[in-house]
């Protein structure tokens, strides 16, 4: 190959990566919702779930249980047995109604659920958290990173925000939507992994390559995410979530 050869090359390549760049610019520049009609949910009372009382005394139960992972050689595999038995027996209905959903347990600990649709011409969608979280720095702490402490509105522990709070408020939304006999429209999954902390290549990848060799192709995921904050991001006027 001569020196003209590789610079035809180059230019070649060039260009595409231009012209890629244009149109992913253009993509972006006009990129907008569906121009769909949506309709409104009307809401009650009766349609959210008291944090007193059960949710909240569960929701620390499951902040107590030391899910920790160290590395991808070392987590507390007793501690993940734990979280599973205690959601197990925490949420009966969900794990006892298997006409409507459905639990596969992925690499022992980690928890992927079918919940079945009225309507099976829906493509369905992926709601996804983890259970695992990362070691406390005991000095660094004013309160048991375990103990789930409450004071003044707040609890102190691991996992509060990273991620737990996310895998028990969705068991206690199926738990309550099975409760009230409601079925949903739209089948869904649910997918809990034990190791996103150390990467989740036994967790989150196994369960996406179940529902990848099972044809599925999903409308959306909604996956964890921080809160909103201010000054996160220099020159932003605006909070961001």
């Amino acid at each position: 190959m001569t020196w003209k050869n590789v610079k035809d090359i180059i230019r070649l390549l060039s260009l595409l990566i231009t012209g890629l760049t244009i149109v992913l610019l253009i993509r972006t520049a006009t990129f907008g919702p569906p121009a769909k009609n949506i309709e409104p949910c009307e809401t009650s009372d009766a349609d959210r779930i008291s944090v007193k009382g059960g949710p909240l005394e569960r929701f620390k139960q499951a902040l107590r249980i030391k899910t920790i992972s160290w590395d991808q050689d070392e987590q507390n595999d007793d501690e993940l047995q734990e979280f599973v038995d205690f959601v197990t027996q925490a949420f009966p209905l969900v794990h006892s109604t298997p006409h409507i959903i459905t639990r596969e347990l992925v690499s022992n600990f980690s928890m992927l659920y079918t919940v079945k649709g009225t309507d099976p011409s829906l493509q369905s969608y992926l709601l996804i958290g983890h259970f695992d979280v990362v070691p406390v720095a005991a000095d660094k702490w004013d309160y048991d990173g375990f103990g789930a402490i409450e004071e003044d509105g707040y609890i102190y522990a691991r996992g509060t925000i990273d991620n737990k709070h996310q895998v028990m408020g969705i068991l206690e939304a199926l738990e309550y939507m099975l409760k009230n006999g409601i079925q949903p429209k739209r089948s869904f999954y649910v997918a809990f992994g034990h190791d996103e902390e150390i990467v989740g290549y036994k967790g989150a990848k196994m369960m996406g390559k179940m529902l990848k060799d099972r044809g599925e192709r999903l409308a959306f995921v909604h996956d964890e995410g921080m809160g909103i904050l201010d000054g996160i991001i220099p020159g932003a006027q605006s909070p961001i979530a």
